[in-house]
């Protein structure tokens, strides 16, 4: 998955409309982080996959470094306690890109993170590209457990005007 998204990043902006659709069903597992930088007008439709995390603890589960335009849709996220991810989906503003990151869209999408398997669901963080941008993003029908920071981190003042639409979020004890 990542060989795919790596031609994308070498694409030029001019090329539209990239979606990686997975097959039905079934599991995915991610050992590392999958990195999508730089990318325009990118779709993964999830089919009711259902991404497992087996990588090193600490790390994001997708990176999303100047991303316009992405649409991730239709699939299930679950990590465990023996490796819990920083967080499930991070969104920051890397260094030198041409691409603005902003409006990308994440929807029917369940996040589990088994008993604490993640710190927070998803992340705007400011990233190398300092405090601007990554704003205009859309969040719909989704379920965010277990997560034992935040559901949902804002970590610089640019990131404005994020929708979130039919969000259930319930953290490990936290609420």
């Amino acid at each position: 998955m990542q060989t795919v998204l790596n031609l994308r990043q070498s694409a030029p902006r001019t090329t539209t409309g990239l979606i990686i659709s997975m097959p039905r069903g079934g599991q995915c597992l991610l050992t590392t982080t999958l990195l999508i930088d730089s990318v325009y007008d990118l779709a993964l439709q999830g089919n009711d996959v259902e991404f497992l995390w087996g990588g090193p603890p600490g790390v994001p589960m997708f990176l999303c470094r100047d991303c316009n335009l992405t649409r991730w849709e239709n699939f299930r996220v679950r990590t465990t306690v023996s490796a819990p991810v920083s967080a499930v989906f991070q969104f920051e503003n890397g260094s030198g890109s041409s691409v603005t990151p902003t409006r990308n869209i994440v929807q029917f999408v369940t996040i589990e993170c088994t008993n604490g398997g993640c710190t927070n669901g998803i992340v705007m963080a400011q990233g190398a590209g300092g405090d601007a941008n990554d704003e205009f993003n859309f969040f719909s029908h989704m379920n965010i457990q277990n997560y034992t920071g935040s559901c949902f981190r804002i970590e610089h003042a640019q990131s404005k005007h994020n929708f979130l639409s039919h969000v259930g979020c319930s953290g490990n004890g936290i609420g």
